[in-house]
């Protein structure tokens, strides 16, 4: 029995997962379901992708939101969205938009804003819908962040990964800022998660007696490394080799026919910049001007200068004949939905999240409207709706360490 069989019919709904740690506000996970393994291959906490959601959903967001703001004691009403600058960008735009319908469903003043220091009007940008979108510039005023037409907000809901580092700006503000701009990627390591993630993936398999490998991804960081300077690369050629015997060993005692690849990433990115997948390491050995300059930053033109080797997991999952990965958001600890990222120029061991990317939304059971654009799956949106706790609580673990 593969392990989707069996968990087919496991009890999804209950949880052994009780952790002390509040889970981040927002979070979306890459996840990868291979038949036999089922595990996130990347956690972001400021995820630009909830316009990709069923609108039917935004109900149950919108309360999500109104009870962690409970549990975090957050009983003011002005909430200023933050997001990156990012305005020429539709899709962005409409991922905005999306929280602030949200938001304003469930009760609050909203207004979008962003750190443009050089800016004193309101940006007006066009979403993706062709929505009208006015961006707000802020400043600071007796540590409360306040918008160009005077809007004072009681806190932020943060949209901004902040990879280059937190805003000056932001040293002064003593409102709370969910999710913190100190768990921007500037600070953040992709391997502080997967040590959470092990721990509570190992708890909840052991309560529905499955095998915690089909959970948990092997992965290792690797650091320093400089790969246009050809630095550390080569410690990084030998932990594919050694991931990959080890993924080898795995599938032989489990009898699974797949041949094993591993990915490397970088250790603090996003956008699916800095990935590298790889069936062995001569690549690496063999470096060429290509592979160098992939390899040489990530988002906003950071330096990478530490991966994770990671197992690859292959996605069995189609969209009409395209291969396909969920995407599963939660808000404040709790599944608030999920799509479908696809690709018809690539195979079940690809790096999807690249130029020619699709999304389908995914809809369960729960009276959902589903659009021509959906993915009608009850079966499918309670597994990664499980799977999308799990990651979420492991968050939480992750960043009360932090």
């Amino acid at each position: 029995m593969d392990l989707i069989t069996q968990l087919a019919d496991a009890d999804l709904s209950s949880s052994t997962m009780v952790v002390e740690e509040l889970p981040p506000l927002t979070l979306s996970a890459d996840v990868r379901n291979s038949g036999y393994k089922l595990a996130p291959v990347d956690v972001n906490l400021f995820p630009a992708g909830w316009h990709n959601l069923c609108h039917g959903i935004y109900p149950r967001a919108a309360e999500q939101i109104t009870r962690w703001c409970q549990l975090r004691g957050l009983a003011e009403r002005n909430v200023l969205i933050l997001g990156e600058f990012m305005t020429r960008n539709p899709s962005y735009l409409e991922n905005l938009a999306t929280i602030e319908k949200i938001l304003t469903l469930a009760g609050y003043e909203v207004r979008l804003g962003l750190l443009a220091e050089d800016e004193t009007e309101p940006i007006i940008a066009t979403t993706l819908s062709e929505q009208s979108l006015q961006l707000y510039p802020v400043r600071v005023e007796a540590g409360r962040l306040v918008t160009s037409d005077g809007f004072r907000a009681d806190w932020v809901l943060n949209n901004n990964d902040f990879t280059g580092g937190a805003a000056d700006l932001l040293a002064s503000v003593d409102i709370p800022i969910e999710p913190s701009p100190r768990y921007g990627w500037h600070a953040r390591r992709k391997r502080d998660f997967y040590s959470a993630y092990e721990q509570i993936a190992t708890a909840e398999a052991e309560r529905l007696s499955i095998d915690p490998w089909t959970l948990i991804p092997e992965t290792v960081a690797v650091e320093p490394v400089d790969f246009w300077n050809k630095e550390g690369v080569i410690a990084v050629a030998d932990q594919v080799d050694a991931m990959l015997d080890s993924i080898a060993d795995h599938y032989r005692e489990r009898n699974i026919s797949d041949s094993p690849f591993v990915v490397v990433k970088d250790e603090a990115g996003t956008f699916g910049m800095g990935v590298l997948t790889l069936d062995s390491s001569d690549s690496l050995r063999n470096l060429n001007r290509k592979t160098r300059q992939k390899m040489q930053r990530g988002k906003g033109g950071r330096s990478i200068s530490s991966v994770l080797v990671q197992e690859g997991v292959y996605t069995r999952d189609i969209i009409g004949e395209c291969v396909a990965e969920p995407v599963v958001m939660a808000i404040g600890g709790r599944y608030a939905g999920g799509f479908f990222r696809y690709h018809c120029s690539k195979t079940e061991s690809d790096n999807l999240n690249s130029k020619g990317m699709v999304f389908a939304r995914l809809c369960g059971s729960d009276g959902v409207a589903c659009g021509d654009d959906c993915v009608q799956d009850p079966a499918r949106d309670r597994l990664y709706g499980w799977i999308a706790n799990t990651i979420a609580h492991a968050a939480g673990r992750e960043l009360a360490a932090l």
